[in-house]
């Protein structure tokens, strides 16, 4: 005895319906944008990266969540400890629209549903130092792993269900109608099973890596102590990266920032900019990364090597790690980072 459950799904697309069968047959969801979620890595935020939390300076892109936050900074003083950094990410038209935002509307405006805003802040080592806060905002502006712009997934997806929801039609036929159970062959189990194997885990471990532009702006602000008193803007800054993939396993970020500094001993505001190349071997669950990146401010050089990598513990929450040497003309730090990001899934 069997109550009517078919998947069609990747790791995180669901579409997923449990009812007892109707003779007229059952509707499929494909028009509803949030039928059509994934699970790919959660990125820093913008505003989490003005807080100078992980070496990188590389916005990562990635397909755009309703709501994802992230805490950082687990590391002080050569110990563990509780975590020093805060930060969300929400977009707000996706948001509103809610579970009810059709896949036509959200075609339609990608780019305003892809809009994601951003605030974090950094807690002080101890009670004299000065508290940091940061807003920043992004959007995507290419993404091709995005399953709610990629009409052809959309269109295997429909046509799938519709050949199981047929099997299901047949097997109502062949034992009658309700409240007679669905009772399915061995022949038409097989043919569903077939049917579902291209789906299953698809488009995440092929997709993740898929072409991506994202740009970014933000501003960090800090206190005099670590109340947050007497705000002052002390950076504003803009992002650009590109990332492209290589078979299923790789994908190269090429990204760049330019930013307006606040000198903390003139009190005047410097240019500064960055450029770093990123390239992450793996699938979409585990992956690691080896990064290079050079920073030019007044005249003084750095370059980073930095190396790390991210995996997925459950369903919308990651954990990422990454260890770089900054240098300069005269020192070389060490630069870690260990943080934990959960992404929303199913608001």
């Amino acid at each position: 005895m069997k109550r009517l459950r078919w998947f069609l799904a990747t790791a995180s697309l669901t579409l997923c319906t449990t009812v007892s069968r109707p003779a007229q047959g059952l509707q499929i969801p494909e028009a509803i944008a949030s039928t059509f979620r994934t699970d790919f890595a959660v990125p820093d935020a913008p505003a989490f990266l003005l807080l100078d939390v992980e070496p990188s300076t590389i916005v990562r892109p990635t397909t755009v969540r309703e709501l994802a936050g992230s805490v950082s900074g687990f590391a002080s003083s050569g110990r563990l400890s509780l975590p020093r950094a805060f930060a969300i990410e929400f977009a707000p038209a996706l948001l509103i629209g809610g579970k009810t935002l059709r896949l036509d509307k959200y075609q339609k405006h990608p780019t305003l549903y892809r809009l994601r805003l951003s605030a974090a802040t950094r807690r002080p080592e101890d009670s004299g130092s000065p508290t940091q806060i940061a807003v920043g905002l992004r959007v995507a502006l290419i993404d091709q792993a995005d399953l709610r712009t990629n009409a052809n997934y959309i269109d295997t997806v429909t046509a799938i269900a519709t050949k199981i929801n047929d099997i299901y039609d047949n097997a109502r036929d062949r034992v009658g109608p309700p409240p007679k159970p669905i009772e399915l062959t061995s022949a038409e189990e097989d043919s569903i099973a077939a049917l579902q194997a291209p789906l299953t885990g698809l488009w995440e471990n092929k997709k993740w890596n898929a072409r991506v532009l994202d740009v970014a702006a933000g501003m960090v602000a800090r206190g005099q102590d670590s109340l947050g008193r007497d705000l002052r803007s002390t950076q504003l800054a803009a992002w650009a990266t590109l990332g492209t993939g290589f078979g299923s396993w790789g994908q190269l970020l090429l990204g760049g920032k330019i930013a307006s500094v606040r000198d903390s001993v003139t009190d005047d505001f410097g240019a500064k900019g960055d450029l770093a190349g990123r390239f992450y071997v793996g699938t979409n669950r585990y992956k690691f990364f080896a990064e290079v990146g050079a920073t030019w401010q007044s005249g003084t050089d750095e370059w980073l090597l930095n190396g790390g990598g991210e995996a997925r513990l459950i369903r919308g929450g990651w954990v990422s790690f990454s260890a770089g040497l900054a240098s300069t003309s005269d020192r070389t730090d060490l630069r870690t980072n260990l943080a934990v990001k959960l992404g929303a899934l199913g608001l």
